[in-house]
């Protein structure tokens, strides 16, 4: 049987974050515009950058780093080629 991963509504709903009202409108919007819904809940001001990064990296099992806080090296950017960054939305 394949693990089923948890909506990020759902994880939002249950963290008490936002309420199921606020999913919903989300969804609509999402569904008219094709953005993410954690951005249209950032937008409306439903939910924090910072919440949703949170909440996201607890769904994808990956830490949360607060960037604002590490000194990235500027050398870093040229070990990923700019197609491969392009595709998976790295930070450059």
């Amino acid at each position: 049987m394949a693990f089923q991963r948890q909506k990020l509504g759902e994880l939002l709903v249950d963290g008490a974050y936002v309420t199921q009202e606020q999913v919903e409108e989300a969804l609509r919007i999402q569904n008219k515009t094709g953005r993410s819904l954690g951005q249209i809940l950032v937008d409306k001001s439903y939910i924090s950058e910072e919440e949703l990064g949170r909440v996201l990296s607890g769904q994808l099992d990956t830490p949360y780093i607060h960037l604002d806080k590490h000194l990235i090296d500027p050398l870093v950017v040229h070990e990923i080629p700019e197609e491969t960054a392009r595709k998976n939305k790295c930070i450059a």
